[in-house]
């Protein structure tokens, strides 16, 4: 995330929109900047109350609007982690009944140089995924009793866990299974499809973690 620089620019940052106006960095949020300085953020997105966005090189994360909740997620060279969750309606925290079954969709803030946003990632759940080998990704999920769906764009799974647009990059691999690592004893099998590049996936979240194997 960095201050506004030129209306010419090609970036992402020129085809975001402004936000209302906040301290630079290395500001304290009381005058550390002009009050004339904007923060651009990728298009569409929007921040809850105690929201950011950060981007460094070969890095970015942040806590975000999505599906109208509440949305964090992080991601750097080898790991991408995003939380979708709705508010538990359990005491502890805010009932989310209007939108707890749509997937929040991290398209936006996982390629937001992207022309085209590709599905990159939706879910309701909370989960890190990384490589795991090269014909294999593996899905963990945070400590959550709750079960989840996810969908994940295949199409350049290579440089998935990257954020990295290679035009070049071959089509979507085909999954050949999806296995749960360490189950307990009560955990059922993950429910998995796979409708051209996209793979959708539904789980009990009971298993420590789920290996996405290619062909």
């Amino acid at each position: 995330m960095e201050p506004a620089k030129s209306k010419d620019s090609k970036s992402a940052s020129a085809r975001a929109r402004e936000t209302a106006p906040r301290s630079p960095p290395g500001g304290t949020g009381g005058g550390g900047g002009s009050p004339a300085e904007r923060w651009l953020l990728p298009s569409s997105l929007s921040l809850p109350a105690d929201g950011f966005y950060a981007e460094t090189p070969g890095a970015r994360a942040g806590i975000v609007e999505l599906a109208g909740r509440r949305c964090a997620f992080a991601q750097s060279e080898g790991a991408i982690f995003v939380d979708g969750r709705p508010a538990r309606n359990d005491g502890t925290g805010p009932a989310d009944t209007q939108n707890a079954k749509a997937l929040a969709d991290f398209s936006a803030v996982l390629y937001p140089d992207a022309q085209a946003l590709p599905c990159a990632i939706k879910t309701d759940g909370a989960f890190r995924l990384t490589r795991d080998g090269d014909h294999a990704l593996l899905l963990t999920p945070i400590p959550d009793p709750r079960p989840f769906r996810a969908e994940i764009d295949l199409s350049n799974h290579t440089s998935l866990v990257t954020g990295a647009q290679d035009p070049a990059a071959s089509a979507a691999p085909l999954v050949i299974a999806v296995d749960p690592v360490e189950p307990s004893l009560d955990a059922g099998w993950p429910a998995w499809r796979q409708n051209g590049a996209v793979l959708s996936l539904s789980v009990d979240a009971k298993s420590f973690a789920y290996r996405i194997i290619f062909r």
